[in-house]
């Protein structure tokens, strides 16, 4: 649950949208350079909460898949 977050009309400055990740300010630094959609006027940066959960939701691996994986590895050599 968000605390002090200044959330406007849905819209998430920077700090806030790292708060709301649960990382610090410079993750989501990185993550906008990495994809992270985001909107800037002038100074001003603010992000959608849905569109951290969208880019978050690319690196969501299955537990199959990791499963899977992890058989790969153990089973190469034999």
């Amino acid at each position: 649950m968000l605390t002090k977050v200044t959330y406007y009309s849905g819209w998430l400055r920077i700090e806030d949208a790292a708060e709301y990740a649960g990382v610090g300010a410079g993750q989501v630094r990185e993550w906008m350079k990495d994809g992270l959609r985001y909107v800037q006027r002038r100074k001003t940066i603010v992000i959608k909460p849905e569109w951290i959960d969208q880019f978050l939701g690319r690196y969501e691996v299955c537990a199959t898949d990791v499963d899977r994986l992890v058989d790969e590895v153990c089973n190469a050599g034999k």
